[in-house]
């Protein structure tokens, strides 16, 4: 029987068993994250370069060749050559074949400062007729303080009183409650921790002792049948009262689903889920909790609460401990939510006297600038663009996207997920091919797609590119019967929501009194944020050329990890959402002329960090 092994991806937490032998990059595939090699898989460009953080991982000879000795001690390996010898713990780069270096340590893995959940297992001396004590007095002795117990609690004391041995659940969160008991010692506990989004749930089942992250995963949102956005669902609630119900129960299955496989991955029982935390935008939230969303959706734009909130599972329908907490992460404004501040939590933006800023590229791009004595955040438009709605031949990150384009001599080398043919192009490809044009002369600094016969001192190979289409001016990025095409209206779509979020970090800046120089860094979140290249981000003035940029993955699945385990998280999740303030960009005077300033690109030579 082939042995199988489990590959634990960092710092997403993806897990994938495979059967030993496979390469490294194919069990990356398997868990949808593709590496990135331009090479083909050969062994020679070095692209798809990991660290080994845990486990036995072989110098192959061409590791020998590619890397520098202190790269190989610290652990890393070519993805490509590497054959998966037993159980490993790999860290792969926040953007496809950058330079990598191993984190400090996983947040989700620190310890709690204060358990959510205690699981105790207590020896308790059964009651006699000569001593005449109740099971919970009994349990108080043993404990060694009062108790408060949940009528759960108590119904299940009462049934296992002739067990000598006794395991406990116990709530820290206000005091200490006992919410479930059983005979025998403590079965494996866990918590889970859930992120909305407007397109993909993401999950993970947390170890509530030491903070492992013991399987993680996504799974399409199933609200996705009502629209791709979230002004369409909120207005399918608006014309179809009778709508919220099944949007509701959507989110829900969506979540259910994703806890079932996840707890069957890592082998904990579905009621050994005996805490969990929930993140998402407010729309998101609004929707899985069964809330109206009207007011999201119509002027003055208010939701109804912004929270947190802290709901037992088994009202909401999770097919967990049915005792277990709920917390829902609050939200800073109506349309900054949950989401950015399990970013906040995660990062640590707002801890220091440096000025930072973080955005949250979703489908709207929540902003948030500032440092620990003053923060103000603000929400533009930017799923669209970057999701491929409004782009001719867009498409979401998946198999046949183009999410990376380069100059290579005069022509352009692009990077297909999953290394077949291109069918279209995702947010990260849109952005690529945008600066390379621009670099290349193709694209002008107002984004204007030159036509061939301005296209003088362009190299040939780009200006063959260069086509008249039945709908305007294109560059064809792919060849082949069905190549994909940048056309000239995607460039305006893309500028519109560049200029956007340009414009909202350009406005926080200013209403705090300080300018982009004073920024120590721009942190992107976001599973998008997390593979945008910061040097075609800058070229294309989707943030300030001159400021560090440094991807950060998707902290608020971190964050949301912290909260599930740790009472201290969530406290600090309340304090940083009434923290930061808001601005309505709607309201302030000056943004229309913000926007149309940051509609424009930076001049071509403007300086430019590498790609």
């Amino acid at each position: 029987m082939t042995d199988v092994h489990v590959v634990r991806f960092l710092p997403s937490g993806e897990r994938v068993r495979i059967p030993a032998g496979m390469e490294l990059a194919e069990a990356a595939a398997r868990a949808g994250l593709p590496l990135e090699s331009p090479c083909g898989g050969r062994g020679r460009c070095g692209g798809c370069r990991v660290i080994v953080v845990a486990g036995d991982a072989p110098v192959t000879p061409a590791d020998r060749e590619r890397l520098s000795p202190a790269d190989l001690a610290r652990g890393v390996r070519l993805g490509c050559r590497l054959r998966v010898p037993g159980d490993l713990d790999v860290f792969l780069p926040s953007e496809p074949g950058a330079p990598i270096e191993k984190p400090d340590g996983e947040p989700a893995a620190r310890g709690s400062r204060l358990p959510a959940v205690r699981c105790r297992t207590i020896v308790l001396p059964r009651a006699t007729l000569a001593d005449q004590v109740t099971e919970a007095e009994r349990l108080e002795a043993a404990l060694g303080s009062p108790i408060r117990a949940t009528p759960e609690a108590l119904r299940a004391l009462g049934g296992v009183r002739e067990a000598h041995e006794i395991s406990l659940v116990i709530e820290t969160e206000d005091g200490e409650l006992v919410t479930a008991a059983e005979s025998g010692s403590a079965p494996r506990r866990a918590a889970a921790a859930f992120d909305i989004g407007t397109t993909t749930v993401s999950a993970s089942i947390i170890d509530l002792d030491g903070g492992e992250i013991l399987a993680a995963g996504a799974a399409l949102n199933r609200q996705v049948r009502f629209g791709a956005d979230v002004i369409s669902r909120i207005t399918r609630t608006i014309e179809d009262p009778a709508a919220l119900a099944s949007l509701r129960a959507a989110a829900i299955e969506t979540m259910a689903e994703l806890a079932r496989r996840l707890a069957a991955d890592c082998g904990v029982p579905l009621d050994g889920i005996v805490a969990a935390s929930i993140t998402g935008n407010p729309s998101m939230t609004h929707l899985a909790l069964g809330v109206p969303p009207r007011g999201l959706g119509l002027s003055p734009y208010v939701g109804v609460f912004r929270g947190p909130l802290t709901v037992k599972a088994s009202a909401l329908g999770l097919p967990v401990c049915s005792n277990a907490n709920v917390f829902v992460f609050p939200s800073i404004a109506s349309h900054v939510g949950g989401d950015m501040v399990a970013d906040l939590l995660a990062s640590r933006a707002l801890a220091d006297a440096r000025p930072r800023a973080i955005i949250d590229l979703g489908t709207n791009a929540e902003i948030v600038a500032g440092d620990r004595s003053r923060a103000l955040a603000c929400s533009t438009a930017a799923g669209p663009a970057f999701e491929g709605a409004t782009i001719r031949m867009g498409m979401r990150a998946a198999e046949g996207a183009i999410h990376r384009v380069d100059l290579n001599g005069d022509d352009l080398r692009i990077g297909v997920i999953g290394g077949g043919e291109a069918r279209g192009i995702c947010g990260t490809g849109l952005i690529d091919a945008t600066a390379a044009l621009l670099d290349a002369g193709v694209i002008d600094e107002t984004g204007r797609l030159l036509p061939p016969e301005d296209l003088d001192g362009v190299p040939a190979g780009l200006r063959t590119r260069v086509e008249r289409t039945a709908v305007g001016l294109a560059v064809r990025l792919s060849d082949g019967p069905d190549p994909v095409r940048l056309y000239a209206v995607d460039v305006r779509e893309l500028q519109l929501v560049k200029g956007s979020i340009a414009a909202g970090l350009g406005t926080l800046l200013a209403a705090l009194g300080i300018g982009e120089e004073d920024l120590a860094e721009i942190l992107l979140a976001g599973a998008f944020g997390s593979f945008v290249r910061p040097a075609s981000a800058r070229r294309i003035g989707l943030v300030p050329a001159g400021v560090s940029v440094r991807p950060i993955g998707n902290a608020a699945c971190t964050g949301a990890r912290l909260a599930a385990i740790d009472v201290e998280a969530r406290r600090e999740a309340v304090r940083l959402s009434r923290f930061v303030g808001y601005v309505e960009l709607a309201s302030r005077p000056e943004y229309p002329r913000r926007l149309a300033d940051a509609m424009g690109f930076p001049e071509r030579g403007a300086p430019v960090a590498e790609r």
